[in-house]
């Protein structure tokens, strides 16, 4: 194929992700145990089938009373009440006589007459009674029925993850299952002859180490995806087809690392041109690092072209990759988050490329926001970041001493 099948058309960014999203389809619905479900989006609302507690509670280890039997009780006149039971958590608590006393555990319900409780550690013991010194209220070191979740109450809502600190009230309400919606397999596939899985020192010399793979894999899996490991597809365009169908067969998504460009190794978007099926979403983004992001889909399934540079390829995962991985996965698409704000220590903007989107790398020292500026083979900007600065579209240069923001990518930084 010729070299003007490969040019760019750089597509503004939001348009080419319009383009890409609206073709993605959310994948389908399955029930998954409830200990599994953390990191997955609920397919339902999720409504207390009953009150949390069911009856009233206590908040001690103590004494279950009846608040009247304590009245009249003072320093030179106390009350002894009888003990004549006790209830474990979860156990039947039974009916408390007039006059007496069942010892409980915290969280155990409270018997029925019994309206308050006495933390063990405030009341003397003699034998089989407790000596009450102070009346009680009503309802003292008691949850009543329903005070944390009252029946038919949202617990989860459609659309939203399932996290650690779900778990307990749901188990609590009798979720076994959790239906949610299946994570997007995403095949992730290197390109370049000269990349190798395997860890031995005694490879030729020239070839490299391929990581790439498991960065991306898991910003996929930190979104809500499934990544899949694909073998590496080198520098030929028939096992780069070869590669590519045996990841469409096993993925909902497919993404490639490297072989993107219009270099005369270059083979990866001129052999998707090739394929049964094949759509193009957009050809490039006006997107700096990162401008050689290309998307298309192949028998309706989407394929993204991912740089092999690395700020390149960073970039595309945060405005392109990840926004799909968690469109599909039922996540809200945006895949950055705001970790800082401060002014600019230093002049930053390349106004050759003032109509794309530019994105620098950068730390937050104090109050000031320092550039790491390098070229996008670069790793160290980075891997000494905390995130990236915006430059808007049209907008030729932010000065020293703007206040800006720091985005990191979900997933991709620690704080993100």
């Amino acid at each position: 194929m010729s070299l003007m099948e490969k040019l760019f058309r750089y597509s503004p960014l939001d348009r080419a992700l319009d383009a890409l999203l609206s073709g993605a389809r959310p994948t389908e619905v399955e029930e998954v145990p409830l200990a599994e479900a953390v990191g997955r989006v609920s397919a339902e609302d999720l409504r207390a089938p009953w009150d949390v507690p069911r009856r009233p509670t206590s908040l001690f280890d103590g004494y279950a009373v009846s608040s009247a039997d304590t009245s009249g009780a003072g320093p030179d006149s106390p009350v002894r009440i009888r003990v004549t039971g006790e209830v474990r958590i979860g156990e039947d608590p039974g009916l408390l006589e007039p006059g007496c006393a069942f010892y409980v555990a915290t969280d155990a319900y409270l018997p029925e007459g019994a309206d308050s409780v006495i933390p063990v550690e405030s009341v003397p013991r003699e034998g089989d009674r407790i000596v009450v010194r102070s009346p009680v209220r009503p309802g003292r070191n008691v949850l009543q029925a329903g005070a944390d979740v009252r029946a038919g109450q949202v617990v989860l809502r459609s659309g939203q993850l399932v996290e650690p600190r779900h778990l307990d009230l749901l188990a609590d309400l009798g979720f076994q299952v959790v239906r949610v919606s299946r994570r997007p397999r995403v095949a992730v596939v290197p390109v370049g002859s000269e990349l190798s899985y395997s860890p031995d020192p005694g490879r030729a010399p020239g070839v490299k180490l391929e990581v790439r793979h498991a960065v991306v894999g898991e910003a996929v899996r930190r979104n809500g995806g499934e990544p899949l490991r694909m073998p590496i597809a080198p520098d030929d365009p028939n096992k780069i087809g070869e590669v590519l169908q045996q990841a469409l067969s096993a993925a909902d998504v497919v993404v490639t690392i490297g072989g993107t460009s219009i270099g005369r190794w270059d083979y990866v978007w001129t052999t998707l041109k090739s394929m049964d099926g094949f759509e193009p979403a957009f050809r490039g983004l006006r997107l700096k690092p990162g401008r050689v992001t290309s998307a298309a889909f192949v028998g309706e399934k989407p394929v993204v072209l991912l740089a092999g540079h690395y700020q390149s390829m960073i970039a595309g995962l945060v405005y392109v990759l990840l926004p799909l991985v968690r469109a599909m996965a039922g996540l809200p698409p945006e895949a950055r988050v705001e970790v800082g704000r401060g002014r600019l220590r230093a002049p930053v903007g390349d106004e050759r490329y003032a109509p794309f989107r530019r994105i620098v790398f950068a730390r937050l020292e104090g109050e000031e926001v320092v550039p790491i500026k390098a070229p996008s083979f670069c790793r160290r900007p980075v891997v000494e970041s905390d995130g990236f600065v915006e430059i808007p579209e049209g907008i030729l240069r932010l000065e020293a001493g703007e206040e800006v923001v720091i985005y990191a990518g979900r997933g991709l930084w620690g704080g993100a």
